[in-house]
């Protein structure tokens, strides 16, 4: 039988799932699920295309070349905008598989740094008291709400809006450990492209 490391994010079979929702490729790439589910929304957006991609001026036509503008996740984006991050070096783009892993080195490159220490000590010091197990974001609100403004990642949010950022899918919150791990996953995974 063979064997992966347990560093190996391929190991996880919702990875795998993502990646062929993506694109058609012959290996999973090296990259971790929060940073698929990140990309998945470009992919999604974007058409098929064929590799090798040798420059961003190629990268720029393939997407319908120069004024062609897409929706990503309701926000209106200009490839050229995108792709002017990508630096020379990125180039060749050997292949789908390789396509992703340069763009979620760039998702991890452009994300907000988390000051995780900080970040715990102020959801400790905010939520108080919550009962657990928490299954759903309106049981969350429920025990939030009163509350009125909280800091979250630097900005003043209400509940609802702090608990709109949390994915459906870390939901249920058994623990308060459970949820001090789930919403400090959320803040450090971040998206990058939400329309406010």
């Amino acid at each position: 039988m063979k064997t992966q490391s347990k560093l190996d994010p391929r190991r996880n079979k919702k990875v795998e799932e993502i990646v062929n929702r993506l694109a058609k490729v012959k290996y999973i790439p090296l990259v971790h699920e929060a940073d698929l589910l990140e990309l998945e929304k470009v992919f999604k957006s974007i058409p098929e295309m064929e590799y090798p991609i040798n420059s961003g001026a190629e990268l720029i036509e393939k997407l319908g070349g120069s004024g062609k503008l897409y929706t990503i996740a309701e926000v209106t984006v200009d490839p050229v905008r995108m792709i002017k991050y990508m630096p020379a070096y990125y180039f060749p783009v050997a292949s789908a598989e390789n396509l992703i892993e340069k763009l979620v080195e760039l998702i991890r490159a452009n994300r907000k740094k988390v000051d995780i220490p900080a970040e715990l000590m102020n959801l400790r010091h905010q939520t108080g008291n919550l009962k657990f197990p928490i299954k759903s974001a309106d049981e969350l609100y429920a025990q939030l709400q009163d509350k009125g403004q909280y800091k979250f990642q630097g900005r003043a949010v209400d509940a609802k809006m702090m608990i709109g950022r949390i994915p459906e899918r870390m939901f249920p919150f058994k623990s308060q450990t459970d949820f001090e791990h789930k919403i400090i996953y959320t803040m450090i995974n971040k998206p990058l492209i939400v329309k406010d």
